[in-house]
């Protein structure tokens, strides 16, 4: 009888034109016998459904539930999916063509490739969404104030020079995308899917809130960052820099708890604005980091890792590294004037030929620091030495 089982799964039963396979027969059990044996399945629950290309044309689906089901290329033409749960569904390539989809919630459903036409009946906030999914290759005016973008799946989309200021696009996945030029001033993207997303071309995001945002991979190249709050954000593989290239604009950027691990920043300027919007990199990892020649002019890096980041000639006057890990980190020629070091970790680092005039190394750690030609030798006014340890092992007396 065991061999038997080995070929369950790959028989199908068909009812009224469709195919499913026993499998997921078996799986959705009596809701799913009904919806095959009457055609009708009006306030079942179909969570996580695999319906893949099944034939569905017509079928009752008022108020199902259909949260994160897979109907890629399914037909569902003529159905009725009156206030039906298609939240986070895969719906790509799926025939929608003269369906009832009022009262439909699309929230973070996958809609490329999809099907419709002028008898397909869907809620006012919806078409935005559907006009420009269906419409790749031409951007489709979006008007923020009306159309309700948190959560929405728009993954791959050309939205491209549109106007999404003040826009909510919370939570919304907007992965692959494309946003060169696009006006995202003060929009809302708080966890927000931008992997790989391309921000080109002067795309502005002034003041916009990127909380826990995921950019990894993005493409920044002359976006306007001034003032974004990117707090816990993911910016892994991000290119925000080239060769040459000195228009991205970074200044008093919150970037505090973001994962910026081995990103190349090197010659951009994040200085803080001013006393009240200061260059948040509060407990940023940045590891690895290339930051040579960055200018970081009063910027908050305290408790940031930095631990064998590059910042080779960078300016780093009155720069916050209170309790921060520069482990290995090369600072040669760097001016750190003015700066607190309070409590950092500066084993191994290359700090030759360093200006540290009136830097603040109170409980500093220097063990094996290089320290050949830089300002510290010579004593300067205002050095503040009290408790570091020095690159020889002793610690300074107060």
């Amino acid at each position: 009888m065991n061999h038997w089982r080995a070929y369950l799964p790959m028989i199908g039963v068909s009812f009224f034109g469709f195919v499913l396979p026993l499998k997921a027969q078996l799986t959705e059990s009596a809701e799913m016998r009904k919806l095959q044996e009457t055609r009708h399945c009006q306030g079942c629950n179909l969570q996580r459904a695999k319906l893949r290309e099944n034939y569905l044309k017509g079928v009752n689906l008022q108020g199902v539930n259909l949260q994160q089901a897979d109907l890629r290329d399914a037909n569902l033409a003529q159905a009725n999916l009156r206030n039906a749960n298609l939240k986070d569904a895969d719906l790509r390539g799926a025939d929608l063509r003269g369906a009832n989809l009022r009262g439909v919630d699309l929230t973070g459903s996958n809609l490329r490739n999809i099907q419709i036409d002028d008898q397909t009946a869907i809620d006012d906030r919806w078409k935005p969404i559907l006009a420009i999914v269906q419409n790749p290759n031409h951007p489709t005016q979006i008007d923020p104030a009306k159309t309700n973008l948190i959560g929405v799946n728009l993954s791959y989309a050309n939205l491209s020079t549109l106007s999404l200021e003040n826009a909510n696009l919370t939570g919304a996945n907007l992965s692959g995308a494309s946003l060169r030029a696009t006006n995202l001033s003060h929009a809302n993207l708080e966890q927000a899917n931008l992997f790989a997303v391309d921000l080109r071309q002067a795309a502005k995001l002034e003041s916009a809130n990127l909380q826990g945002a995921d950019l990894s991979h993005a493409i920044l190249l002359e976006a306007d960052l001034t003032g974004v709050d990117l707090r816990r954000a993911k910016l892994q593989g991000a290119i925000l820099s080239q060769p040459n290239a000195r228009t991205l604009k970074l200044r008093g950027i919150n970037l505090q708890g973001a994962n910026l691990s081995q990103i190349d920043l090197s010659g951009l300027d994040l200085s803080s604005v001013n006393e009240t919007q200061r260059t948040d990199l509060r407990g940023t990892n940045l590891q690895d980091a290339n930051l040579s020649q960055i200018i970081l002019i009063g910027a908050d890096l305290s408790n940031a890792n930095l631990q064998g980041a590059n910042l080779q000639q960078a300016k780093l006057q009155r720069a916050n590294f209170k309790g921060s890990n520069l482990r290995n980190a090369i600072l040669s020629k760097a001016d750190l004037s003015q700066a607190n070091l309070t409590s950092a970790n500066l084993q191994q680092a290359d700090l030759s030929n360093t200006d540290l005039t009136t830097v603040n190394l109170t409980d500093a750690n220097l063990t094996n620091a290089n320290l050949s030609g830089a300002s510290l030798l010579g004593n300067q006014p205002g050095l503040i030495l009290c408790g570091a340890t020095m690159p020889d092992g002793k610690r300074w007396k107060c």
